[in-house]
């Protein structure tokens, strides 16, 4: 199994090499619809290089099966805005039997995503006191003070052994 800590920094290393944000100011109409689909094809082409392959299910954006697996190893959730979190992704994410769970969403403030940690941090202490073998990465793509530009990306990972408390990557 993928750690979070790995598929973090593959993410990383992918968006870079696919020069995503060369790709968005090139753009004459950004969208979220073009953000997206150009989500979905990174995703994608990290799968392959992992070895995982990746499919479409109800219930999450991406499963990721390793090879001959019937069981998904990754269940990824990717949201445009962040309001979208509390009510749709992560109760799909939290109803997936991964052991990797992973959130990418964007935060244009501050407070959003303190708002966000907060809640994956409760979300995750029941879990933890559950002893659910698993482990969370919320991905956040920090939108404040660049308003015109894309931010930087910043990750935290909750595992059981944490009691819910994230850890920054």
């Amino acid at each position: 199994m993928i750690s979070a800590e790995e598929w973090y920094k593959k993410f990383c290393e992918e968006y870079k090499i696919q020069k995503f944000d060369e790709w968005w100011a090139g753009l004459r109409k950004p969208s979220n619809t073009a953000w997206t689909s150009r989500m979905t094809e990174l995703l994608r082409n990290l799968a392959l290089k992992m070895r995982y392959e990746m499919e479409y299910e109800i219930g999450t954006d991406f499963s990721w099966y390793e090879e001959g697996s019937e069981c998904h190893s990754v269940a990824i959730e990717h949201e445009n805005e962040i309001e979208g979190v509390y009510s749709d992704e992560i109760p799909k994410l939290l109803e997936s039997g991964a052991p990797l769970k992973v959130l990418i969403t964007y935060s244009y403030k501050r407070s959003e995503m303190e708002k966000l940690i907060k809640n994956f941090e409760e979300k995750h202490a029941k879990r933890a006191k559950e002893k659910v073998d698993e482990e969370f990465l919320l991905v956040v793509r920090r939108m404040w003070d660049e308003e015109k530009t894309v931010g930087e990306w910043i990750a935290y990972v909750f595992k059981p052994s944490a009691l819910g408390k994230p850890h920054e990557l």
